[in-house]
């Protein structure tokens, strides 16, 4: 695998949407409250669906590579389920334990 076989700018791109994504909710999130500070909730909501998007992002970018490594087509799905499968075990941990 080359670098040349890698779409950088898509690289590049992924991380701006997300962020442009998180803000979207976080002004949304802003106006349901009618002004007041987002909920620890909210926040706990935006920062797993941002980062849903930022890895399926790359998933669906980095599919040509994950087609040669495991010989599937559809390579970014199962990189997708495995990234979901991952934040959510995350999350589940991080609630067991909250922090402070």
């Amino acid at each position: 695998m080359q670098m040349s076989d890698i779409d950088v700018q898509g690289l590049l791109l992924i991380p701006v949407l997300t962020g442009v994504f998180a803000l979207v909710c976080y002004i949304y999130a802003r106006l349901v409250r009618r002004g007041k500070k987002v909920t620890s909730t909210q926040k706990k909501m935006i920062t797993y669906a941002s980062l849903f998007c930022l890895g399926m992002g790359f998933a669906m970018i980095l599919n040509p590579q994950l087609q040669d490594i495991v010989h599937w087509n559809h390579a970014w799905i199962a990189a997708t389920l495995l990234w979901v499968a991952f934040l959510s075990s995350a999350g589940w941990a991080f609630s067991r334990h909250p922090h402070s």
